[in-house]
């Protein structure tokens, strides 16, 4: 299949409440509704399978995205209110664009051959013709990295600041979602430039909202020894408690380089065994979309 559309511009107004989307796809990842409630996940998968890496992620793909749209229930009330419809839309179509750069074979995997394909083999769920190729189209590549990892900032952000309160010598998850912020901001600082206003002004929200948790660093810190990384420090006067916690911060930074920045477009190219177990390595050490983003990007990567 090919891409007969331009992509277009990407649209950030989702992250006006984004903590709330960030719930919605974690729950669509989760939900164990019975197979048989989506039967037409069945036949889209047949179409599909040759479309993405393993067949087996095709099936889950089209359920979660079911459930999913399902759940934003203001892009059927597009004529009571525009801009929670507007939302909504933009954040189902970064969902769609993340889930195909993740599982995709090629670049000619597209949100408009996604879309067709939904509608024809669950024409039942989006009945309205031409409903969900009047939402999804494909994202610039430069807006999606950018949207993207605003999204995994979020992502780790809402982790962190649920994990944080339960810190123990146990349970030091927070502090992996802490060296993930730190990381993943650096390269978003990396992308900051005087023409992108909109990355800029969310870029610099999130900022703000993440020293607010600083207090609570603190007193973590003076409780148990350990050390958050703020988002201000400078990556080689940062202070760490032990040459392991050295090497799992490094870890993550090099995945969120490679997948992020033109670094990791020369390894893909240049070593194609390389890749697929750098690849296989970053998908278990960062998450950001859920359980993949408990250390790892959590997306569908």
């Amino acid at each position: 299949m090919g891409c007969y559309e331009d992509p277009k511009e990407g649209n950030y107004e989702f992250f006006d409440k984004v903590l709330e989307y960030i719930k919605k796809a974690n729950e669509a990842e989760s939900d164990h509704t019975p197979d048989n409630d989506y039967s037409c996940c069945d036949s889209f998968s047949k179409i599909w399978k040759s479309e993405v890496k393993k067949e087996e992620n095709v099936k889950t793909i089209c359920k979660q995205f079911i459930k999913l749209y399902k759940s934003l229930s203001d892009i059927k009330c597009k004529s009571i209110d525009g801009s929670k419809y507007t939302k909504d839309c933009a954040f189902l179509n970064y969902w769609v664009n993340m889930i195909i750069r993740e599982y995709r074979t090629n670049n000619n995997n597209c949100a408009n051959n996604f879309s067709n394909q939904m509608e024809s083999h669950c024409y039942n769920i989006f009945f309205q013709l031409n409903i969900l190729s009047d939402l999804l189209y494909d994202i610039k590549e430069d807006d999606f990295n950018k949207i993207d990892i605003l999204y995994n900032l979020y992502v780790n952000y809402d982790n962190l600041k649920s994990t944080i309160n339960d810190y123990s010598d146990s349970n030091k998850l927070s502090v992996s979602y802490s060296d993930n912020c730190y990381y993943t901001y650096k390269i978003a600082e990396s992308m900051h430039n005087d023409q992108d206003n909109t990355f800029n002004e969310k870029l610099t929200k999130f900022t703000s909202e993440y020293q607010e948790i600083y207090s609570t660093f603190a007193e973590k810190e003076k409780k148990f020894n350990i050390y958050f990384k703020r988002l201000s420090d400078k990556q080689n006067n940062i202070i760490t408690t032990s040459v392991l916690g050295s090497l799992v911060g490094f870890i993550p930074f090099m995945g969120i380089l490679y997948k992020f920045t033109p670094m990791g477009q020369i390894f893909r190219s240049k070593n194609k065994k390389f890749t697929k177990e750098y690849s296989n390595n970053y998908d278990n050490s960062i998450s950001l979309h859920q359980e993949r983003y408990n250390v790892k990007y959590d997306s569908v990567a």
